[in-house]
């Protein structure tokens, strides 16, 4: 049993099931953006741009986990 593959796989699931389950939550956010309390300085748009960073932070992580860079 390569255990290492079965992690990589398992990071995966959890890396895909996170971004859909954060895609309906930052969408939410976005369309309701106006009944949540927020600092000025944020606007809808930056709801929306910080969940395509965090994403593609989550895929470079996946990315050097499976070619062993951490």
């Amino acid at each position: 049993m390569n255990t290492n593959k079965d992690n990589q796989r398992l990071l995966l699931a959890l890396l895909i099931m996170s971004a859909i389950i954060t895609a309906f939550h930052y969408t939410d956010n976005f369309i309701h953006f106006h009944s949540y309390p927020a600092p000025k300085w944020m606007t809808p748009e930056s709801v929306y741009q910080s969940w395509v960073l965090l994403t593609i932070v989550g895929i470079i992580g996946y990315i050097f986990y499976t070619k062993n860079f951490l």
